[in-house]
């Protein structure tokens, strides 16, 4: 049961931003998205994911590893190839810039933004969805504490609105929290059908530049 949750989250999490508008709301240093995603070649980062109960119970999750392992020409613009693991699923896609964004490829999910817009989307059928979701930048950045280290952070934060009336929890918020040249630093997120969440810390990295 356990990887059958993990595995509609994970779809959860890659579809988000599938069927996505923009419309302008925060203002944000337009700095380029490569800069906290920090994409070169032989970068790698290791993170413990633990599951945390609502009375603030953890157990250990998974231990996973995204290593960039090259690049290539993908559409006219290069892209990198990321390999690895997210929550214990194995992770391969390739990123390329686009303005101020990253998105994977071939499918163009969006990954990560630094543009002042909100991406919204919706989650299951477009005429009865399960929920509306809006992906943002949060203006400020923030200092986060993780067991590679202190850093000052962006935080490319989901909101997940629930459209059923039925549906037993509240809005979710998953929370994406970057680092200038290390890249992901933090990411919580939740269960569609439960009212745990999962936090992933870094533990490690390696930086070629």
């Amino acid at each position: 049961m356990k990887s059958l949750l993990t595995l509609s989250l994970f779809c959860i999490l890659i579809s988000a931003c599938t069927h996505d508008t923009v419309s302008p709301t925060l203002e944000v240093d337009q700095e380029l998205a490569s800069n906290y995603t920090h994409m070169e070649m032989g970068n790698f980062w290791v993170y413990d994911w633990y599951e945390i109960d609502p009375e603030g119970n953890s157990a250990f999750y998974s231990r996973d590893t995204l290593l960039v392992t090259g690049s290539v020409k993908v559409d006219g613009h290069t892209a990198m190839e990321l390999t690895g693991q997210r929550l214990g699923l194995d992770f391969d896609v390739i990123l390329f810039d686009s303005a101020q964004s990253v998105y994977t490829y071939p499918d163009r999910f969006l990954y990560f933004t630094l543009d002042s817009t909100t991406h919204q989307g919706v989650i299951g059928p477009s005429d009865s969805p399960l929920f509306t979701t809006f992906y943002y930048l949060e203006k400020d950045a923030k200092e986060v504490t993780v067991p590679a280290g202190t850093f000052e952070c962006l935080n490319f934060q989901g909101k997940y609105v629930p459209q059923n009336k039925d549906y037993p929890y509240s809005t979710r918020y998953n929370d994406n929290l970057f680092a200038y040249k290390i890249g992901m630093v933090k990411m919580t997120t939740s269960y569609a059908n439960s009212p745990n969440t999962l936090e992933g810390s870094l533990i490690a990295y390696g930086m070629i530049n």
